[in-house]
């Protein structure tokens, strides 16, 4: 019995030190002045992050929009105490991502921001990359080896490690976007939205805080309309 309950034990810690973390982005553009370009990408643009055996981390970026959206270049800015080394990219189907020399170099008004974005490490899609990016329901797996003095996970929540990812095809329109941590409460809205992204093309000016919540203006606005519909 003390032998079941253990095997039991060792099973349940497997899987929690498995457990994956799930970001959103935000926007840091505002090209299509409507903002639904904007509430496009914040709230169909996912992150996901699975630690995989000691420094390696798998990170799936998923596009989860039914509007025509295309992530074609996503970028890593780090602060210099941190090592961090792409072992592998894992095309989904249909997509076709490359590392090295990307272009542009850094995320497109990434030094925009209070803390300027400057890109440490990028992938991109293969031309076209319309057809070869991260297409509605298509997604991208990159394997990192990660070094450094705290967690992967808290290296992402206190900036220390920044994501970025430029979406074009957002109709005429692209748009840059960096991570977010999600708050718990106003995430699980978001995913519930999800279905609702496409249904309103409402004209809005995005919430774009550099320390701002996982839903900004225009989502909790369409999340309003949508309770109220209801």
């Amino acid at each position: 019995m003390k032998r079941l309950l253990f095997a039991a034990l060792l099973v349940v810690l497997s899987v929690s030190a498995a457990r994956a973390e799930l970001y959103q982005f935000y926007a840091i553009t505002s090209n299509d002045s409507s903002g639904y370009a904007q509430f496009v990408g914040e709230s169909q643009l996912f992150m996901e992050i699975t630690q995989i055996g000691g420094g390696m981390f798998s990170l799936v970026f998923t596009n989860a929009s039914s509007a025509q959206s295309v992530v074609s270049t996503i970028y890593f800015d780090y602060t210099p105490e941190i090592n961090l080394d792409l072992i592998s990219i894992n095309d989904g189907s249909g997509v076709a991502f490359t590392s090295g020399r990307v272009n542009p170099g850094n995320l497109p008004a990434g030094q925009s921001l209070a803390f300027a974005f400057n890109s440490d490490l990028g992938v991109a899609a293969n031309n076209p990359s319309p057809h070869n990016g991260i297409n509605p329901s298509d997604s991208l797996e990159l394997i990192l080896d990660y070094d450094g003095t705290e967690s992967f996970i808290t290296a992402l929540n206190n900036e220390s490690v920044r994501v970025g990812m430029h979406v074009i095809s957002l109709g005429e329109y692209s748009e840059s976007f960096v991570n977010v941590v999600p708050e718990p409460a106003t995430f699980s809205m978001a995913l519930s939205s999800v279905a609702f992204s496409c249904g309103s093309s409402e004209s809005a000016n995005p919430d774009v805080a550099k320390n701002g919540t996982a839903i900004s203006l225009p989502i909790l606005k369409k999340l309003k309309l949508m309770n109220s519909a209801g």
